[in-house]
């Protein structure tokens, strides 16, 4: 089974903690390695995803237009209708 970025970051997280008690790591060094890890989380979730946020916005901004224009069609033929009366 394949494993997800959140279950990766998790089983990673907690290697280093063990690693930062068995060592003397300076709370920076555990830091800068964390923030690594979730970096690196977040990019395997963008891949499992199979979009990017670029992507979601584009396609958010197509289904806005695209309703505006469904909507502005609607009322043209309400208007339309209501003048031929």
């Amino acid at each position: 089974m394949k494993q997800t970025a959140v279950e990766w970051f998790y089983t990673e997280l907690k290697e280093l903690i063990k690693q930062s008690e068995l060592t003397e790591m300076k709370p920076s060094e555990f830091d800068d390695r964390e923030t690594k890890l979730l970096e690196q989380a977040k990019e395997m979730e963008k891949k499992q995803q199979g979009y990017s946020e670029e992507d979601m916005i584009a396609f958010g901004e197509f289904i806005f237009k695209h309703t505006l224009l469904a909507h502005s069609k609607g009322v043209k033929n309400l208007f339309e209708q209501f003048k031929n009366k």
